[in-house]
């Protein structure tokens, strides 16, 4: 049996579940120990699919937790990077890579290597979006130097390359045109190359980039891919407030903000209100601005507060 799943946001990953994966064992297991096992993994993977990624996490915590009680190394490796790509998808950076890392140590191990290399790229991923670009560059180069082909991991290495590139010198196309050529069918991989584009476009034009992130987001919201659509928006808002349309950056940041919250992300909730205060300040709208900075300090001092469905009403009331 083959179950393949999707995701993406600011990073795109690509997930299998296989049976292959999740063999036997070196020690006989307990009676139906690993069929337990192989059924938690795959409801994990189906309330991920179905946008349930809390409940998506702890059914890959209890699948994890089966795996090492049969120490099936392999398939606790899967489970573990299923894990770290879902945490981070909802915001959980510091537990996404601290779980990556166990997942890439026990794929190496088992010269899992395409489990190796997700991880590796993911743990890459993290350590960009943490200001630590060169040791991101690192880990990108040399699985380019390794691999030349059109896989989705493939695809996912190009784009963070181009991210870096991006970084380094926004007028450096060379590495955005390669992802461009790449072919791919895939609407969530669409949209994270329509999004890498206007990231380009922001600066020269603004236009287009806006065409291509109402395009990204429209995607995303057929989809009901909410870390997308919360990503995106903040793109949108971002670029409203370059062109001083802090209104409109305003109304979507809010937006994005919202989807944040629904997915319990302190991290990205803490940005977007730092980012909507700095909006607000240009409004000359002080005490809004104030007001999401107290909240965005109290979501950095106790970010469990993002599970109160009534966190954000103080915004509402100024």
């Amino acid at each position: 049996m083959n179950r393949h799943w999707k995701l993406a946001g600011v990073f795109v990953l690509s997930l299998a579940y296989t049976a292959t994966a999740v063999g036997c064992s070196k020690t006989p297991p307990p009676p139906y120990a690993s069929e337990q096992s192989n059924m938690l993994l795959e409801q994990g993977v189906q309330a991920h699919q179905q946008g349930r990624y809390s409940e998506a996490m702890y059914l890959f915590e209890q699948a994890s937790a089966h795996y090492r009680s049969i120490d099936n190394q392999a398939a606790l490796a899967l489970t573990l990077l299923n894990f770290a790509e879902t945490a981070y998808l909802v915001g959980a950076r510091e537990r996404a890579y601290r779980v990556a890392h166990d997942a890439a140590d026990l794929a190496k191990a088992k010269e899992e290597l395409n489990l190796y290399w997700r991880a590796k790229l993911l743990l890459a991923r993290i350590q960009f979006e943490e200001d630590n670009a060169p040791h991101a560059l690192e880990y990108v180069e040399e699985f380019l130097t390794l691999y030349d082909n059109t896989s989705p991991l493939y695809l996912n290495a190009l784009i963070l390359r181009a991210d870096i590139a991006f970084q380094q010198d926004a007028n450096n196309t060379l590495w955005l045109e390669q992802v461009q050529s790449m072919p791919t069918s895939n609407p969530l991989y669409q949209a994270r190359v329509l999004r890498l584009n206007a990231l380009y476009h922001v600066a020269h034009s603004p236009h287009l980039a806006e065409h291509e992130l109402n395009a990204a987001h429209n995607i995303y919201r057929r989809l009901t891919f909410r870390p997308g659509i919360a990503s995106t928006l903040t793109q949108l808002s971002e670029l409203y407030a370059t062109q001083a349309r802090y209104d409109e950056a305003k109304q979507v940041g809010l937006r994005a903000l919202h989807v944040r919250a629904w997915l319990k992300d302190d991290h990205g909730a803490r940005q977007l209100l730092l980012h909507l205060a700095s909006v607000s300040d240009l409004q000359g709208k002080q005490d809004w601005a104030e007001q999401a900075r107290q909240l965005a300090w109290q979501l950095r001092i106790e970010p469990s507060q993002i599970r109160n469905p009534n966190f954000l009403d103080a915004l509402d009331k100024i």
